[in-house]
């Protein structure tokens, strides 16, 4: 009965060092793929589609010179 008491308390520290080590695990797999992805994504030009836009609603504006 004497070891009964330690035992159930190395369980719960194992329990709580491997949940402890997934989430550590996990954070910093989901770091690497954050950087990864931010450094590999190409972020459109949203300056240059608006100036498209704009020339576009200019030119429908302009009747044809007949």
């Amino acid at each position: 009965m004497g070891l009964q008491r330690p035992i159930e308390s190395f369980v719960l520290l194992a329990l709580v060092v491997d949940v402890t080590f997934q989430f550590l695990l996990a954070f910093t797999f989901g770091n690497v793929v954050g950087m990864y992805v931010a450094q590999n994504y190409d972020i459109p030009n949203l300056a240059k589609t608006i100036e498209e836009i704009k020339e576009e609603s200019d030119a429908k504006k302009i009747p044809p010179s007949s």
